[in-house]
């Protein structure tokens, strides 16, 4: 470096050139730091705000419809006046029977079951299904103590082979 000396002042060139260079390059460098920082606190600040959602899957899209309607179907059975057989609660149940038994992948299963409202869904549906139940059995029960001896031809009997097995019983 050229080293020149200032007459009034005594100093040399190059010492001055490198106080000056320090000083500019720790400002510069001090800048680089607080532009860095910003960008890091930016960029975590937009991560946080416009991270976009993950892109659903076959398994989540599966898992949430199946959710959507079970929820549904709880909902319309739940409003229901009535859990007696009927064409409401008979269309409500065999859906629900559909979906339960309609085959999904094991992923679809275990997806559809972390869900976090599933077992409160579940929970709440059991009991709506046990008193749809019953009353489908007290429906049946009624039917068949009117029915009377089907023997005696008052009444058609739903069960059309019943009259058949009643002469078969009394053949033997």
């Amino acid at each position: 470096m050229i080293s020149q000396e200032y007459p009034t002042t005594g100093f040399h060139h190059s010492a001055i050139l490198e106080e000056t260079f320090s000083k500019t390059h720790n400002m510069f460098r001090s800048d680089i730091k607080t532009k860095n920082e910003l960008a890091k606190q930016s960029t975590a600040h937009s991560n946080q705000d416009n991270t976009p959602p993950s892109t659903p899957t076959t398994t989540s899209v599966a898992a949430h419809q199946l959710l959507s309607e079970v929820q549904s179907i709880y909902s319309a059975l739940k409003n229901c006046s009535s859990l007696a057989p009927g064409p409401e609660v008979n269309t409500l149940l065999t859906r629900l029977v559909d979906l339960c038994i309609q085959p999904q992948s094991p992923a679809c299963i275990t997806y559809f079951f972390s869900l976090p409202v599933v077992p409160s869904l579940c929970q709440s549906l059991r009991p709506l299904c046990a008193a749809a139940e019953g009353e489908l059995e007290r429906h049946w029960t009624d039917r068949i103590l009117n029915i009377g001896d089907p023997l005696e031809g008052k009444h058609p009997s739903p069960f059309v082979w019943l009259t058949d097995m009643a002469r078969v019983i009394h053949l033997c």
